[in-house]
This record gives C-alpha cells, structure tokens and sequence, in this order.
C-alpha cells in the first residue's frame, strides 16, 4: 500500500490531537439498529413456508408466527423512539406473523376435521 501525501501511515494522529479538534458523537445513535423488525420478517417468512406443511408444519409454525408478531412490535416500538430505521420491515414482518399464524390455525383445524 502506498503512502499517501508522504506519511508512512495516512492516519497517524494521535488520539489526543484527534480528540481535541474532533466533535464528540453520540455513538449510541450513530447506527440504526434494525434487528427487532429483520427478525420478525424472517420469522415470519419461515412460518408461512412452514405452515403450509400439515400438522407439524402448524405445531411448529404457530409459535414462530407468535415470535415474528412479537419482534415487530418491539421494533416498530423501537422506531417510534428513533433506534432503529425500518419501520416498513417490522410492519410487514408483524403482518406476515398474522397471517401465518391465521394460515397454520385454519390448515390444522381443517385437517383435524376431515
């Protein structure tokens, strides 16, 4: 690696120097953090995939639609404090939940029936 304007290493400021001119940052709120409504999409992408096997595909569904409504209310939650960014993904993460859980419900109750 070259170095750049004649400096063996381009950043070479020591962390005093740096300090002194630099403006502190809050790095609390630097990065969004999205995992609450990424999980609840996947979550409930999985429990569709999943409910739509008989029986067990429901016994196992079911909770992890339960799961991905959970995680996407703790994320749109997490949205209306400003952590995180994707209020979309943990909305439709939270909706795919419901429908999953809706869809194993009426794929067991219509096996146990016939």
């Amino acid at each position: 690696m070259s170095p750049r304007h004649g400096l063996s290493r381009p950043y070479s400021v020591s962390r005093h120097v740096r300090e002194a001119w630099m403006p502190a940052r809050d790095w609390r709120y630097e990065t969004p953090r999205n995992g609450w409504g990424t999980a609840a999409l996947v979550l409930a992408v999985v429990a569709l995939v999943i409910g739509l096997v008989p029986i067990i595909g429901d016994l196992v569904a079911l909770p992890i639609s339960v799961a991905a409504m959970g995680c996407g209310a703790r994320g749109l939650f997490r949205t209306e404090d400003g952590l995180a960014t994707n209020p979309g993904t943990a909305l439709a993460g939270m909706l795919l939940g419901f429908v999953a859980a809706l869809l194993s419900l009426l794929t067991l109750v219509s096996v146990l029936a016939s």
